[in-house]
């Protein structure tokens, strides 16, 4: 058994975390908790019995700066959660500190409560739990107003807080609110999802998998659903690591130029048969693709705008390519599955440590690669 680091204790321990991702999460907590004390103090203004920060709104930031894909990191349940637990440590203490209970007995029930407030609500949020007990513990004999000009702080920094988060994560990329991603329609006019997308694994395996599991986890259904597609293809590409690109592209490519016309690059197509041409510039850099697909929705769009003849034929291909699938003579041919089975490439542009195009991998060289593999492994 290997010898485990001194330092093992400190990795993270939620999946997919890196060095980067928490440095940026800091900075973001950094931003978010500055501005929420910032913007409340100037509102709240001199009145110091009120608070510019609660407690709680720290363990909301960890969530919407750390995890901002888990469901008890979006807006609602942070807003709701807060808002909804702080009620019910509120309504908690009024009710219960009326009948002279103890202080220690209301503490002791301010979660609990606060948990069954929010599940009813649909807002989950652990920070919620936190602003119950705050409330239980500081709310038992206040005047309503009293209780308003308390929470008043905290849903303002809640507020503030999530207005950062949204735009924070904007600029890293991500979305926030997340929204797990939706599987895209099938590209040929049928119900069917893309071929990479029909993974052994469906979303009825994920339910029964959790129910027989009878354990919560902090992951949204769909995603998990991904990460499993994800981790089928890795395996695919682990199962057969030693089938390169170079091994099975073509080289001798057919290309064409961004400024040759599309009726050059129909014919091209047509006369050999292919569904795909690379586009080079004159240094034979890949600048993009153009198939049969692009070249009947321009002549269609060009028919039904102004039908004049040879006016989609002369426009150049420039115009109407799209982006190139790119990979290298070294990547392994298994990588190509999501590129190759999404429904809409079909073949991979192979470079150079110049960027030169030297060959092209298709979804035809693709199955025999992956055939090779099967009877390689039996």
């Amino acid at each position: 058994m290997p010898a485990r680091s001194p330092f093992q204790l400190f990795r993270p321990i939620i999946a997919g975390a890196t060095l980067r991702e928490r440095l940026l999460a800091c900075a973001g907590a950094l931003i978010g908790m500055g501005l929420a004390s910032l913007v409340t103090r100037l509102i709240v203004g001199g009145d110091l019995s009120l608070p510019f920060i609660v407690g709680p709104i720290a363990a909301s930031a960890v969530l919407v700066f750390v995890v901002p894909t888990s469901p008890l990191a979006q807006p609602w349940p942070v807003l709701g959660g807060n808002l909804v637990g702080g009620l019910a440590g509120v309504a908690l203490a009024q009710l219960f500190g009326a009948l002279g209970w103890s202080g220690p007995v209301i503490a002791a029930m301010a979660v609990p409560v606060g948990i069954v407030a929010m599940s009813l609500c649909r807002c989950l949020h652990p920070p919620g739990g936190a602003m119950a007990l705050l409330m239980a513990l500081t709310m038992k004999d206040a005047a309503a107003m009293d209780i308003w000009r308390s929470l008043a702080p905290a849903l303002l920094n809640i507020g503030v807080l999530l207005a950062c988060g949204m735009v924070f994560h904007r600029m890293m990329g991500r979305r926030y609110p997340h929204q797990p991603e939706a599987a895209p329609p099938g590209v040929h006019g049928s119900k069917d999802p893309p071929a990479a997308m029909r993974n052994v694994v469906d979303a009825a395996d994920i339910d029964a998998a959790l129910a027989s599991l009878d354990a919560s986890y902090d992951i949204d259904r769909d995603d998990l659903l991904r990460l499993v597609r994800q981790a089928e293809l890795a395996a695919v590409a682990r199962s057969s690591p030693d089938i390169r690109c170079a091994s099975i592209m073509s080289r001798d490519i057919f290309s064409i130029t961004p400024d040759m016309p599309v009726s050059a690059a129909r014919e091209l197509l047509l006369a050999h048969n292919i569904r795909m041409l690379p586009v080079l510039d004159r240094r034979k850099h890949i600048v993009g693709s153009i198939g049969l697909r692009e070249i009947a929705t321009l002549y269609a769009a060009r028919e039904s705008a102004a039908p004049v003849a040879g006016a989609a034929a002369d426009t150049p291909v420039g115009d109407v390519m799209t982006t190139a699938a790119i990979a290298r003579p070294e990547t392994p041919v298994a990588e190509l599955l999501p590129i190759l089975t999404d429904g809409r490439g079909h073949a991979a542009v192979i470079v150079d440590d110049d960027e030169h195009a030297i060959g092209l991998v298709t979804q035809t060289d693709l199955l025999w690669a992956m055939a090779r593999a099967v009877s390689h492994n039996n």
